[in-house]
């Protein structure tokens, strides 16, 4: 199996990768495109960030007369800003529906507004929100509405995607009801749970900042990590060229 990746175009939280991906018993090359976005957290352009319009805008551009485009959110969307305090982040998910995300992790600022609120917006989504180590507390299952992982066909490759969230969200939001597992734990899990469920790339949404990502990705295989950090967005992976 042979993976290259490429930042292609690198803004303001706006990430687009290129992939060229063959599978050990296929001879055709597949060109796989993933746009991912996370902490954008308002409609219009701020002065420190892209807004959503800009985003729509990119990847309408993006989607035009090409295929196998995948969109995903590494969440810190739903706040904060001054809508967000009064929906609890209810039109950005709305939003986010017309740019029709594959996926999008659950990161710290999904809880800001406590469980019962995740739960509706992510409901409310047209798209899976992922949590692989956020659970119903005391019921040692996923929390409803979210799912552990995701599979997603892009032509013949097949992408298994998860997220994973920093525990330090329940001491930043003081929230109830939930339990936040170990990351590396749920990372070997779910990374052995889609390799079995046939996925040709894993891809790992992360809200996290251990100095250990490459190492994690390397001991567990996974092809991508995708990581909505506070300072700015990254890829870990040693195939970047």
């Amino acid at each position: 199996m042979l993976h290259r990746f490429k930042i292609f175009l690198p803004i303001t939280a706006i990430f687009m990768l290129f992939l060229a991906w063959s599978g050990a018993t296929r001879a055709d090359t597949v060109d796989l495109s993933i746009v991912f976005t996370s902490s954008i957290s308002d409609i219009s352009k701020s002065k420190d960030q892209e807004g959503l319009e800009q985003l729509a805008s990119l990847l309408a551009e993006f989607r035009t007369g090409k295929q196998n485009i995948i969109y995903l959110h590494g969440g810190r969307l739903l706040g904060p800003s001054p809508l967000g305090s009064l929906d609890q982040g209810a039109h950005m998910v709305d939003l986010l529906n017309g740019l029709e995300p594959a996926a999008m992790a659950v990161a710290g600022r999904e809880l800001m507004y406590g469980k019962n609120e995740l739960l509706r917006r992510a409901a409310e989504a047209r798209f899976p929100f992922l949590a692989a180590n956020l659970l119903d507390k005391g019921k040692d299952r996923s929390l409803s509405e979210t799912r552990s992982y995701f599979l997603v066909d892009a032509g013949p490759v097949k992408l298994g995607l998860f997220a994973v969230v920093s525990p330090d969200v329940l001491t930043n939001f003081l929230i109830e009801g939930v339990e936040v597992r170990d990351p590396t734990a749920a990372i070997g899990k779910i990374a052995r749970k889609l390799r079995r469920d046939g996925a040709d790339i894993v891809v790992m949404l992360a809200d996290v900042e251990p100095d250990n990502l490459v190492e994690l990705r390397k001991k567990f295989g996974l092809d991508i990590v995708l990581v909505a950090s506070p300072s700015s967005n990254r890829v870990v992976s040693d195939d970047l060229g």
